[in-house]
């Protein structure tokens, strides 16, 4: 009887997996212009709400700004620097997040006149006909638009990729299926 009920209990321990993920906090930042945007929720989708914020330069490990997402999961703050950040989003008891964000190619002081650049090829877009204005805003979206596309990128692999817990629990799974013949085939030769 003791046999019976310990396999029972480790066939049990087998199925139930308990998912490690499950409070795992995923940061999500991009930068547009001098602003950095930040985006965290939980494994299971759902937003960290009133979450504190931490965004630190990453090479020197300075701390530049705190701040609390809103209810939508969201912060955001000005910052004119161009060096890698670290992003932390720490919920408590040990539900922690970072992101690291990519340093800018282009430094801040060149940035006015890259924008000064761009209204100039606008304006003189205005003396053109409407396809060629068309390009040109385009090709001007897709170099704004280049770091979130890299961001979404990243954020799309990390979540096609296969975790150890995935493992683990498949590993699992053939144990306790094999817990679960062999107990059969002991049950047919008892006498």
């Amino acid at each position: 009887m003791k046999k019976i009920i310990i396999y029972m209990l480790l066939l049990l321990l087998t199925v139930l997996r308990v998912n490690a993920y499950g409070h795992k906090i995923i940061v999500f930042a991009y930068k547009v212009s001098d602003k950095v945007f930040v985006e965290c929720t939980f494994a299971d989708g759902k937003v960290c709400k009133r979450s504190p914020v931490t965004v630190y330069e990453d090479k020197t490990g300075t701390k530049l700004f705190d701040g609390i997402t809103d209810d939508g999961g969201q912060y955001s703050v000005t910052i004119i620097n161009t060096e890698q950040l670290r992003i932390v989003v720490d919920v408590g008891e040990g539900h922690r997040g970072e992101f690291i964000l990519e340093a800018l190619q282009e430094s801040y002081e060149g940035h006015e006149e890259h924008e000064q650049a761009e209204l100039n090829e606008i304006t003189q877009a205005l003396c053109i006909s409407g396809p060629d204005v068309e390009n040109i805003v385009n090709d001007i979206m897709d170099k704004k638009l280049a770091t979130v596309n890299m961001a979404v990128a990243k954020m799309q692999h990390y979540s096609s990729t296969t975790r150890v817990s995935d493992i683990i629990g498949g590993i699992g799974y053939v144990f306790g299926i094999f817990g679960i013949i062999m107990y059969f085939k002991s049950k047919k030769h008892a006498p």
